[in-house]
């Protein structure tokens, strides 16, 4: 869910990191961390599926 939201904000919304860390309350690395994973994760599904 986390990196979901992540995800949603910087590539469906266009947000940048800063303004992702704002709308989440959360630090910037923190924001750049759940997109690193949560593009690890999306990297993983669509190996398995190719």
């Amino acid at each position: 869910p986390d990196q979901r939201a992540c995800i949603v904000l910087r590539n469906i919304e266009g947000l940048s990191y800063e303004e992702i860390a704002v709308a989440l309350a959360i630090n910037i690395n923190t924001v750049r961390s759940r997109l690193k994973r949560a593009r690890e994760i999306l990297l993983t599904c669509r190996n398995e599926v190719a």
